[in-house]
């Protein structure tokens, strides 16, 4: 279907019963969770039944739900894919420089705002969480969410946490947080949209009382809902090519909190290293 399917749903607005017009404005309000959303899971965050979803489908055309949203996970490829990101960074009008001071600008204005995540209780709360924990179970959404997650796993386990990362998906995907213990923690990073494995690890610690840590620029997915903390990382429009640098900042200032809560045993375990070093001259 050629026409945008947020366009094909405002041009049927005047079809829509009462009930539908209020699933209408939940899905033009929210499109990329439509991508990851089942039938009862949208019924349940519009407040509508089943059926509704269902007729509201095929009033638009469509044999059922699954139908629509497969449009919904097209579009979200389309908009947000690399090769999309890429052509609205370097196809324009501006002289490279220009294009790239701007963006530079614009990262100081985002790393700015990261220190008022820094001051807040959530922050506090979650490098409590993390200092008190003896293993941390760490997930990232991509190839890029590794920087960070490369920053924590080095830093923490030289504070003496055992940071254990969760990087075998599908059927193994509980390999290693099945074997958790009471006072572990689980961290996920995930940027641009929600990611389906992430979900799966969300439900389980939920069920077995995991404090779940979500660090994300999209705070409307699933993720974020089901996380017990959630840190808003700004980023920009997800459309535009990002860097890194904010979410490797946060990492570097968790890192840096929960080595001022455990100075004694931080300190022990790098001088050891120092020792390590001086008696193997390396």
């Amino acid at each position: 279907m050629e026409q945008n399917i947020i366009q094909l749903i405002e041009s049927h607005e005047h079809d829509f019963s009462k009930t539908e017009k209020i699933l209408s404005l939940y899905i033009r309000n929210n499109p990329e969770q439509m991508a990851m959303l089942s039938i009862s899971d949208l019924a349940k965050v519009a407040g509508v039944g089943e059926a509704s979803v269902i007729r509201f489908s095929k009033k638009l055309g469509f044999s059922g739900y699954a139908e629509l949203k497969k449009m919904f996970k097209d579009r979200l490829s389309a908009t947000f894919s690399i090769s999309s990101r890429f052509y609205n960074c370097v196809f324009q009008d501006k002289e490279t420089m220009d294009y790239i001071d701007s963006f530079i600008d614009l990262q100081k204005g985002y790393i700015d705002a990261t220190k008022s995540i820094i001051a807040s209780d959530t922050f506090m709360r979650i490098c409590n969480v993390i200092n008190e924990s003896h293993s941390l179970f760490l997930f990232e959404d991509g190839g890029a969410s590794r920087s960070p997650g490369n920053t924590l796993e080095f830093w923490l386990a030289r504070f003496g946490i055992d940071v254990k990362r969760i990087n075998q998906l599908g059927h193994r995907i509980f390999d290693k947080i099945v074997m958790h213990s009471e006072g572990d923690v689980f961290l996920a990073f995930c940027f641009g949209k929600d990611n389906s494995d992430l979900l799966k690890l969300l439900n389980y610690c939920k069920r077995n009382k995991i404090p779940s840590i979500v660090i994300t620029d999209y705070v409307l997915g699933l993720a974020a809902a089901n996380a017990d903390f959630v840190l808003e990382l700004k980023r920009g429009p997800l459309q535009i090519f990002h860097s890194m640098s904010v979410p490797v900042l946060v990492a570097e200032s968790i890192s840096l909190f929960v080595s001022k809560l455990r100075k004694d045993i931080a300190y022990r375990n790098l001088s050891k290293l120092d020792e390590l070093r001086k008696e193997y001259d390396i």
